[in-house]
């Protein structure tokens, strides 16, 4: 038989048990005890906040070396004690793999790498021809970078001096900043990791990069100004020779000399220097196109504004447009100003041929009227007879040979920078499998029909 269950507590609540004084004074000792040791243990980290020991990546370049890659990444190294000014350094560091790279500069600077603000990420054509998809793969799925952090391809050398001389240009000003309006408030395509991988990944197989290069002022002068360059850095040579012969100082009354590569230096240093050369952002003009993750060609002007007229970032920019017939005059380099588009891009099949249909309204400013005064005389009872209609059917003109110039480019390098397979088997899926399994090559095959709402103010 079961031992029966006293009731004799039935119906009462349990009686709370109280800890005494002494027990509990006894446990608030020991709490401020283990406080104590834990401070006297780690005195950096309890007395600097975690900001301060973190070194703070804004860029990342990327190269192919023989034994694995070279990672060079811009840091802002925050300021300790609060203070105004942050320092801004550019680290290497090798690996066979980006992490192990990553592990090697944060064992250089004594600190961890965060890479949450990092707003670029920069290829060597090298590392692009052997393939980016393992180092973007892993940024991506690591979590360690925004998915929707910009990529480019070098125009320099490499990745590394691309990141020394965007570094040198941005430490005063937002790295973040800049890259946004080379992909926003200008005519150039822009690229995010996210997008990339899923072009790759689509039907099409086919994603882009924009190139872009940092280069020496004197480098991106126009030809007549590189000419003057030229005489006034010789006239510098031959005052420097002077100043040597004879002894002299030359500096002027506030301790600065005036150079043709840039301006004076702080220190009465000569901006013309080679250390004081100011650098610019200048873009390439071309495009990477990377088919598997591997970059298969690089693509000239006509079909790189022709990607920035398909990208749905890009709505504004200066759009130059050659020899408009005005008339009886033809006005060249005619310059607008791009402020609004909206283009719409529809895959459909006319009699078994794939057509793509291309919608675009755009707005444009129109600010150069003084060459039209110039070029035509009195104008104003001729703007909106036969000017306007003459500046439309140039900007309509430009943007068609934009476009197909990519249809041309990808027929020659076998590839889809149009995204014609994805466009087609997502929007009209039945007659695309019924096109691909009766043998037709959709990119050979395509025709462009184009409409446009041109805007002019």
């Amino acid at each position: 038989m079961k031992p029966e269950k006293s009731v004799a507590g039935a119906g009462m609540k349990p009686e709370k048990k109280h800890l005494n004084h002494k027990t509990t004074l006894l446990i608030m000792k020991i709490v401020v005890a283990v406080i104590g040791i834990l401070m006297f243990a780690l005195p950096a980290a309890a007395g600097r906040p975690q900001v301060e020991m973190d070194a703070l990546v804004t860029v990342i370049g990327i190269d192919r070396t023989e034994t694995g890659l070279r990672c060079t990444v811009g840091i802002v190294l925050p300021e300790e004690g609060g203070g105004t000014e942050d320092k801004t350094i550019v680290v290497p560091g090798e690996g066979r793999t980006l992490s192990t790279a990553f592990e090697n500069i944060g064992i250089s600077l004594g600190r961890k790498l965060e890479l949450h603000h990092c707003a670029l990420i920069v290829f060597g054509k090298a590392k692009a021809e052997e393939g980016v998809l393992n180092e973007l793969e892993y940024l991506l799925s690591s979590g360690k970078v925004s998915p929707g952090i910009r990529l480019m391809l070098s125009g320099n050398k490499d990745a590394g001096e691309f990141v020394q001389k965007l570094t040198d240009y941005t430490k005063k000003m937002d790295t973040e900043n800049l890259i946004k309006y080379l992909g926003h408030g200008s005519h150039n395509y822009s690229q995010k990791l996210v997008l990339f991988l899923s072009d790759i990944y689509s039907k099409s197989q086919t994603s882009v990069m924009p190139c872009f290069m940092m280069g020496d002022k004197a480098e991106n002068m126009t030809a007549v100004e590189g000419n003057e360059a030229v005489e006034n850095k010789k006239e510098e040579e031959t005052e420097e020779k002077e100043e040597k012969g004879g002894g002299g100082d030359k500096k002027g009354g506030d301790g600065k000399s005036e150079g043709a590569g840039g301006g004076g230096g702080d220190n009465g240093e000569s901006g013309g220097s080679e250390k004081e050369k100011p650098t610019v952002v200048q873009r390439a003009g071309k495009i990477g196109i990377f088919t598997q993750g591997k970059l298969k060609a690089v693509w000239e002007r006509l079909p790189t504004n022709g990607l920035a007229w398909i990208d749905p970032e890009t709505k504004y920019g200066v759009i130059l447009l050659d020899d408009i017939k005005v008339k009886d005059a033809v006005i060249t380099d005619l310059t607008c100003f791009l402020v609004k588009k909206d283009l719409k891009i529809k895959a459909d099949f006319k009699e078994g041929v794939p057509v793509l249909k291309v919608k675009t309204s755009a707005q444009f400013q129109f600010e150069e009227r003084g060459k039209l005064y110039a070029a035509v005389g009195d104008i104003q009872g001729d703007v909106s007879r036969e000017i306007m209609p003459a500046i439309k059917k140039g900007i309509e003109k430009h943007i068609t040979e934009d476009i197909l110039s990519i249809l041309e480019h990808s027929r020659r390098d076998g590839c889809d920078a149009l995204m014609l397979h994805d466009r087609f088997y997502r929007y009209k899926h039945k007659e695309y499998l019924r096109y691909i399994e009766s043998g037709g090559d959709l990119v050979d095959d395509c025709k462009v029909e184009f409409k446009y709402d041109i805007t002019l103010n």
